[in-house]
C-alpha cells in the first residue's frame, strides 16, 4: 500500500503522544527517517503535509486526526486525549519556538516588512517613514513613548479646492496619515505595555497601529478588549508571505488630528522632514516625498528575510 502523509502525520503522533504543528511534525518525521517511505516529494512537502491533515479533517468525519488549537494550529491523532492544561503547555510551547526561529532579527529588521505591507495594502496604500529617536531633541517624556517607529501618508488630491500646508489641509482631504509601533514578540506579559505605549505615541494620527510578528493568542484576546476603548489597532507580519500579513484589529480612526502632538513631533527631524514634504505635496497637488523607506521588491525581500534567518521555506 502507498504510504501517505497521513500514515507519515499518524507515525510522528504515535511516537511523540503531544499536540504538534505542521512544521514539527515534518521535522520530527524527517528525524525519525520517515520521509524514506515516500516515493515521490514535491518542493514544499511541509505544505502538502498540511493540507492533507486540514482537508482530512474537514471532509472525514472518521479522520483519524483533530486540531486542538487554532493559533498556532495544533493537530493530534482522536485516539490521544488531552486536558486543557496539556494544550496549553503545548501551544506555549510551539509560539516559544517560534519566537526562538526569529531571534536574529531586531525591531528595525520589521521595518522593511511593514513597509512592504502597507505600500500594497488596500487598506493603507501609504508611504512610510522610518523615525530615528536618537535624533529627537530630548525632553522630559521618554523617547519611545513620544514619537513611534513609523509614520506613513496616503496622500489623495480628489477633494482639493485650494493649496495649503499639511496641517491645516490633511484633515480636508481623502488623505490620512498613520502611525506605528513596532515589536518583535507581543504576549501576556507585554501586552499592556506595549499597547499603552502605542495609545502614547499614536494616537496623534488618524490611525495608529501596534506590530508585531509574533502575537499569542493571549495577547490578542487583551488587545480585542483595548481596543475598544482605545481603539489602537493591530497588525501581525507574516515572514513567510508579506502579502499574508494580516490587520488582526483596525483602528479606530479619528477625522482631525492632534496638531499639539503633531507639532510634538515636529521636533524628530526625520518626522518634521516627512511632514514638511508631504505639506510641499499637497501645494503641488503631487506627491513629492524623498525621505521615504523603500519598498524591496519580491526578490529583495526574498534575500533580506533569508538573509536574516527567517522561516521561508
Amino acid at each position: 500500500m502507498k504510504y501517505t502523509f497521513l500514515d507519515f502525520a499518524e507515525e510522528v503522533f504515535k511516537a511523540e503522544k503531544v499536540p504538534l504543528s505542521v512544521n514539527d511534525i515534518w521535522r520530527i518525521g524527517c528525524e525519525k527517517g520517515c520521509d524514506k517511505k515516500f516515493s515521490n516529494l514535491g518542493k514544499t512537502p511541509w505544505s502538502t503535509l498540511g493540507a492533507r491533515l486540514y482537508v482530512d479533517i474537514r471532509d472525514n468525519e472518521n479522520s483519524r486526526f483533530q486540531q486542538v488549537s487554532n493559533r498556532p494550529a495544533l493537530f493530534s491523532l482522536r485516539e490521544l486525549t488531552f486536558d486543557s492544561k496539556a494544550v496549553l503547555e503545548a501551544v506555549e510551547k510551539s509560539e516559544i519556538e517560534e519566537a526562538s526561529k526569529k531571534s536574529d532579527f531586531s525591531e528595525a529588521d520589521l521595518h522593511p516588512l511593514l513597509a512592504k505591507f502597507v505600500s500594497g495594502n488596500r487598506h493603507f496604500r501609504c508611504i512610510t517613514k522610518t523615525i530615528n529617536h536618537s535624533k529627537s531633541r530630548k525632553g522630559q517624556i521618554k523617547e519611545e513613548w513620544r514619537y513611534p517607529d513609523m509614520v506613513g501618508a496616503t496622500l489623495s488630491f480628489d477633494d482639493f479646492r485650494e493649496t495649503g500646508a499639511f496641517l491645516s489641509k490633511l484633515g480636508n482631504t481623502m488623505s490620512k496619515v498613520f502611525s506605528f509601533e513596532l515589536k518583535k514578540h507581543i504576549n501576556g506579559s507585554n501586552v499592556r505595555n506595549f499597547y499603552f505605549q502605542a495609545v502614547s505615541n499614536c494616537s496623534w494620527a488618524n490611525e495608529g497601529y501596534l506590530v508585531a510578528i509574533i502575537v499569542t493568542d493571549e495577547a490578542i484576546d487583551e488587545i480585542a478588549k483595548l481596543n475598544k476603548t482605545f481603539g489602537i489597532g493591530l497588525i501581525r507580519l507574516n515572514a513567510d508571505n508579506i502579502e499574508e500579513s494580516e490587520i488582526l484589529f483596525f483602528s479606530r480612526g479619528v477625522e482631525n488630528l492632534d496638531l499639539y502632538a503633531v507639532e510634538a513631533l515636529g521636533l524628530n527631524p526625520d518626522a518634521k522632514e516627512f511632514f514638511d514634504e508631504i505639506a510641499d505635496s499637497i501645494q503641488l497637488r503631487k506627491v513629492s516625498i524623498r525621505s521615504r523607506d523603500k519598498i524591496l521588491s519580491d526578490d529583495e525581500m526574498r534575500k533580506f528575510i533569508q538573509d536574516k534567518k527567517m522561516s521561508v521555506k
